[in-house]
């Protein structure tokens, strides 16, 4: 393909996305099919055993997100995981309606035979570039990866707030769609930190660094801004609101808001 190709592209061949959506669904097929015929597990449950042997005990929604898949379909490839007797659900101390997922003895073995495999098809893709094409190959696709910058939640009329360019390396991205899908829970720099994999600290460091501001501060913003969007767009008491934004009172969501916006909201 040539670069003028690219640039201007005229059919869907010129296209980068439907050339790489080829190569993954070419390569996919044979990875689906050495899941399917020689280990018995879809390849959507493959991908949540690869992760869990990653980072054991993480929670159902913290795998969802990690893995990329919506929770309906989390839970349905581990309900086969788990029927298969790979992974095991492990209630939380103190609060048995929690749970967090670890590999069993058999899913361990599973996936200690598994992932050769599959990296040995990973291989065979790259088997026709050298050395030197491979790295630059990874590098094009870490700058390919950057995620683009976009608005964070709100109506122009009441926050603008810049928003920075996150490098897809990063797991701050995922985190911080996570919680913004999850805002009426009781949502903390503890809770976020576990769900990126990283210490406390690590966190902290990083979650300023990438967005100028603590997590508290961008909590508050994103409860406001989703809070206005709600009072503009639906019929919702300020009561409902306060609780599905995660403020818990009108009062608290009152104070907060008259903080940002300089207005009080109506209900």
């Amino acid at each position: 393909m040539s670069p003028a190709r690219l640039d201007q592209p005229r059919t869907l061949d010129d296209m980068v996305l439907y050339v790489l959506w080829n190569l993954q669904t070419s390569a996919g097929r044979a990875v689906v099919r050495l899941c399917e015929t020689e280990f018995g597990i879809s390849r959507r449950q493959w991908r949540l055993l690869a992760l869990l042997a990653e980072q054991p005990d993480m929670q159902p929604s913290a795998l969802a997100l990690r893995s990329g898949l919506d929770r309906a379909r989390t839970s349905r490839a581990l309900s086969g995981l788990v029927q298969k007797k790979l992974v095991q659900r492990i209630p939380r101390p103190g609060n048995r309606r929690e749970v967090t997922l670890r590999l069993t003895e058999q899913g361990s073995a599973l996936q200690a035979r598994l992932l050769p495999r599959v990296a040995d098809i990973n291989g065979r893709l790259l088997s026709v570039l050298s050395p030197a094409e491979r790295a630059q190959l990874a590098d094009m696709l870490a700058r390919l990866l950057v995620t683009p910058p976009h608005r964070q939640g709100g109506q122009a009329q009441y926050i603008e707030q810049p928003v920075p360019i996150l490098p897809s390396e990063s797991r701050l991205p995922g985190v911080l769609q996570w919680a913004r899908e999850h805002l009426s829970e009781p949502l903390s720099l503890d809770v976020l930190a576990d769900i990126a994999r990283m210490s406390r600290r690590t966190f902290t460091r990083r979650f300023r660094e990438a967005t100028g501001t603590t997590v508290v501060k961008w909590l508050a913003f994103e409860r406001v801004a989703r809070a206005q969007q709600l009072l503009e767009t639906t019929d919702m008491p300020i009561e409902r609101v306060a609780a599905e934004v995660g403020f818990g009172t009108a009062l608290s969501l009152r104070q907060y808001f008259s903080d940002q916006v300089r207005t009080s909201p109506s209900s």
